[in-house]
């Protein structure tokens, strides 16, 4: 299976657990993907089980089809997600034509590990329009999107669209409240702060 991406958007990431899939010591990174990546084969990391993809939950959107995030296992076990515009019951991006393209096979870009971290958090900004998206694990009771309670799916995922750019991520931190008690706010600006 090759990758394969023809959309161009900025990927936030915020996160511990997904460090080791920016590669950064740092707890977010910042992956722009412009051009399509090639046809390299997928890491098992990245690479999903077979049948484990399914749209979780939706986001409404200022124009334009809806957003959804799509939540998958990798094939070492990792909790993998993906935003997209939602079409006829299927995901996939709109390009500059307004042409919806539907998601290939291609592998997801963010995937985590939901045992070392409560949530996975990322935003796509497109066109004017942010989307704040993520997956929460079993510790999670709810997500807050710049102070807005959002739904959680079934698997966990989120998702909140707010009119903007990137740079105005910092505006609409994530906050993630855990059984525990504790409070975890992704700022945008740096790692995650615990409350």
């Amino acid at each position: 299976m090759g990758i394969r991406r023809h959309r161009k958007l900025l990927l936030f990431i915020v996160g511990m657990s997904v460090t080791l899939v920016a590669g950064v010591a740092f707890a977010g990174a910042v992956i722009v993907a412009d051009d399509p990546v090639g046809d390299a084969e997928a890491p098992p990391s990245l690479a999903p089980k077979a049948g484990s993809r399914s749209l979780d939950v939706n986001g409404t959107s200022p124009g334009g089809d809806p957003w959804a995030v799509e939540i998958s296992e990798s094939q070492t076990g990792k909790t993998c997600f993906f935003a997209g515009r939602v079409r006829d019951g299927k995901i996939g991006n709109v390009d500059a034509d307004g042409m919806f393209r539907e998601r290939d096979d291609a592998p997801s870009e963010t995937c985590g590990d939901l045992n070392a971290e409560p949530a996975l958090v990322g935003a796509t900004a497109q066109d004017g329009v942010v989307a704040i998206h993520g997956v929460a694990g079993e510790s999670v009771v709810s997500v807050s999107i710049g102070g807005d309670r959002v739904a959680l799916g079934p698997r966990g995922g989120f998702i909140g669209v707010r009119s903007g750019e990137s740079k105005d991520l910092p505006k609409w931190p994530v906050g993630v409240a855990l059984k525990d008690g504790r409070q975890i706010v992704y700022p945008w600006t740096g790692p995650p702060e615990t409350k």
